[in-house]
């Protein structure tokens, strides 16, 4: 859905132990987040190809149609594994380390969309020890998979890992899960959002 080229690296390498899904490891593709530590999100290729080009064209002009243009923040704070959920959204969006923005219709998720996907309970508790809570986030899936926001002070990346934690790094190829937001004049019709019952809109 997302191509073999751009920032594409192959097919997933590492562990599928915690995996929750049912692809076959070498039908999960991974990728770079940028090209190079001095690219930012904007020039990546992971951006600009894979997901607003390829997996665009992939579910078809209509449907694309229905996505709207968002400005995604990317430069979020420096250490954002250390803080609570609540914290994060201010840290990573509201008052971001730098107010670096990207319009787009693609982006990957943030990690305060993961932080608030898991039970409320956890909210409390900093990102880095979401290993304990993998069965209350909607949004594991056991699975190396990198999330928009980076370091402001350095070429770090915010991503998951595969026991669910939040964690950085730069160098790796991970896997990634194109996010968008929908245009306000999209219609829900049905669906509870499962696999059996996917959500239907007009």
């Amino acid at each position: 859905m997302t191509g073999s080229n751009g920032e594409y690296a192959g097919s997933y390498s590492s562990s599928t132990a915690f995996y929750l899904g049912n692809m076959l490891k070498n039908n999960i593709s991974v990728y770079y987040y940028r090209n190079s530590s001095n690219t930012i999100w904007g020039e990546s290729e992971l951006n600009l190809i894979n997901l607003n080009n390829i997996f665009l064209n992939y579910i078809g002009e209509q449907f694309a149609n229905k996505i709207a243009i968002h400005p995604w923040v990317v430069r979020g704070n420096d250490y954002l594994i250390n803080s609570i959920a609540k914290n994060i959204v201010q840290l990573e969006v509201i008052n971001p380390g730098l107010n670096t923005i990207f319009e787009g219709k693609i982006g990957l998720m943030y990690v305060s969309d993961y932080a608030y996907a898991a039970d409320s309970n956890y909210w409390n508790l900093t990102v880095s020890r979401y290993t304990d809570i993998t069965g209350d986030n909607w949004m594991y899936m056991g699975l190396y998979e990198w999330t928009i926001t980076d370091y402001y002070s350095s070429s770090s990346i915010y991503f998951l890992a595969d026991q669910g934690r939040v964690s950085s790094g730069s160098s790796s190829a991970y896997a990634v899960r194109p996010v968008f937001y929908l245009n306000s004049d999209v219609i829900y019709v049905s669906g509870t959002g499962t696999q059996t019952d996917p959500y239907q809109i007009q």
